[in-house]
């Protein structure tokens, strides 16, 4: 009996049994594969989740008062020094406080004066004292100078009175001569000596107002209390204008103008434009025992997922509350704990303050 011919199998009928029978297998392996290559390149899971650290400024009030001007808006950016506020203060006990203080100031600068004008009068002393002292001396020197021949022709008188040749009388003559002058030189050498020590004794005084910097001094005091004066007349007067305590940008605003505002109630925050270092907070187990100097992988949270390597700037002491952006609770717990860190902020990219970022400790290589 002869063969019969194949019926040839349809393409459908192929088709349809590949996707029954292979299609499933070919499926998975592809998804298993890309599922492998998004976890490890894009979605390994984070040790834990930091924050850049935001630097905000309050700018507050010194005295209690009026808010009469208000020279910011939101989201306005600052520099440092500049004003941003007006507030006329009507707070009357620290009105008195600052009377008495710039009372005592002007009190102080007076009693400085007067310690500079004490030395000048000490130093004038000294000098008076001094060319007494000086004048002294030339008339002691004189004096000596004219003792000297009165002396010889006294003695020389003595001599011939003995030898019969000359009377008394004019012995008498060289003796009232010689004798005043003796008495003077005498009494002379002692008040040089009673001088020199008044002198020494006024010289250790002097030194202890050093005369270098005197007329400085008194410059000096004399304008700390014209500006004091000057101060206490403006006080009341004028209002106290607040400044910008740091570049930045109007993050909030708490007061507006008209408003009464209290003693160190904040009217401003300022937010800086940039942070300094991420915080994150490491929960309970540790994966890793984190220590300063270990590479951190820093993954943004951008479209690309750009990954980025840091370190660690420090390690916290003890656990704090998670009260931040980063406290994702979990179920039943009214607040977290963790281990702050503190991680420096790679320079590959700018990160804008309070960006949420995943990091991932790595251990230090070997």
């Amino acid at each position: 009996m002869a063969e019969l011919p194949l019926i040839p199998t349809p393409p459908a009928q192929r088709w349809r049994e590949f996707r029954i029978q292979n299609l499933p297998v070919l499926v998975f392996a592809t998804a298993f594969l890309c599922a492998f290559y998004l976890w490890r390149e894009s979605v390994t899971p984070a040790t834990l989740v930091g924050e850049v650290e935001t630097i905000r400024a309050d700018v507050t009030s010194p005295d209690s008062g009026l808010l009469t001007n208000l020279w910011v808006t939101r989201f306005q950016p600052v520099k440092a020094g500049d004003v941003v506020a007006e507030v006329m203060a009507t707070d009357s006990p620290a009105f008195d406080s600052s009377v008495q203080l710039l009372r005592g100031k002007i009190a102080l600068s007076q009693l400085e004066v007067g310690s500079l004008l004490d030395r000048e009068r000490l130093a004038f002393d000294y000098q008076m004292l001094r060319l007494d002292y000086l004048r002294q001396r030339v008339e002691l020197a004189t004096a000596r100078a004219q003792l000297g021949p009165a002396d010889h022709e006294y003695k020389a008188a003595g001599d011939l009175l003995n030898a019969k040749l000359l009377s008394e009388v004019d012995y008498d003559y060289f003796a009232k001569i010689r004798e005043p002058l003796k008495a003077k030189v005498d009494e002379t050498g002692k008040l040089v000596d009673e001088l020199e020590k008044r002198l020494e004794q006024a010289k250790h005084l002097l030194e202890f107002f050093p005369s270098d910097q005197a007329n400085t001094n008194w410059q000096r005091a004399l304008a700390a209390i014209e500006q004091n004066r000057a101060q206490l007349a403006r006080l009341g007067t004028e209002p106290v204008l607040l400044k910008a305590p740091i570049d930045g940008v109007v993050s909030a605003i708490y007061r507006r103008a008209g408003e009464n505002i209290l003693a160190g109630e904040p009217i401003i925050t300022i937010s800086a434009l940039q942070g300094e270092r991420i915080v994150g907070y490491l929960r309970q187990p540790f994966p890793i025992e984190p220590q300063v100097g270990m590479p951190v992988q820093i993954r943004l949270r951008s479209m690309k997922r750009q990954e980025l390597l840091s370190q660690i700037l420090a390690v916290g002491k003890q656990f704090e509350p998670i009260t931040n952006s980063l406290a994702m609770l979990r179920p039943g717990l009214l607040v977290d704990m963790g281990l702050p860190i503190s991680v420096a902020l790679p320079a590959a990219v700018k990160l804008l303050p309070g960006e949420l970022v995943d990091m991932s400790i790595r251990p230090r290589a070997r």
